[in-house]
């Protein structure tokens, strides 16, 4: 069975949520992450930052409704990390169980991350970053009650920049078993 969550926020439509970050429970994954393609130009030395800063808005989300909190889980705390006011509301009201662990997490005793890479585009019209989009995979493994699983999530994360930092607001997700 494979799952998906999508949401467009063409308009940021407020102050961005929380910084991006995991919780003292986060199980430790290394992240592979690199720059893919650029539209535009970019300059060298903006290349690694735009890398970072987008790469730990990417690891706050997958924390968050993957790999944080204590399990069996079956509630997630609001907002997501990084994200608009609008993809927050789209994501609580409509795409939760498809965007986090929500259909599993009761079942669940335990999550351990396997792996996680993310790939940076970016938006450079004119050398001004104006967007980027953080496709991430992310692989880990379950216990509990319905047995041991392996769970693969794949997506795309459609970010602007702001005054604040990076701000989520349109994403794309799947979930699905392994391989």
């Amino acid at each position: 069975m494979v799952l998906t969550a999508c949401s467009g926020d063409p308009e940021a439509d407020g102050t961005p949520s929380q910084s991006p970050g995991s919780s003292p429970e986060t199980p430790a994954v290394v992240t592979e992450a690199n720059l893919g393609a650029v539209a535009g130009r970019l300059a060298l030395d903006q290349r690694q930052p735009v890398v970072d800063e987008v790469t730990a808005v990417v690891e706050g989300y997958t924390d968050w409704a993957f790999l944080a909190g204590t399990y069996p889980r079956t509630a997630w705390d609001f907002p997501v990390p990084g994200f608009s006011k609008r993809a927050n509301r789209r994501l609580r009201k409509l795409d939760l169980t498809l965007a986090t662990n929500a259909d599993i997490g009761g079942t669940i005793n335990a999550v351990t991350p396997i792996s996680r890479t993310v790939t940076v585009d970016v938006l450079a019209p004119k050398g001004e970053v104006a967007g980027a989009t953080g496709r991430f995979i992310l692989e880990f493994s379950t216990s509990g009650d319905a047995g041991p699983g392996a769970v693969r999530v794949t997506g795309r994360l459609v970010l602007i920049p702001e005054v604040s930092g990076w701000q989520v607001v349109g994403y794309y997700v799947a979930k699905g078993p392994a391989r």
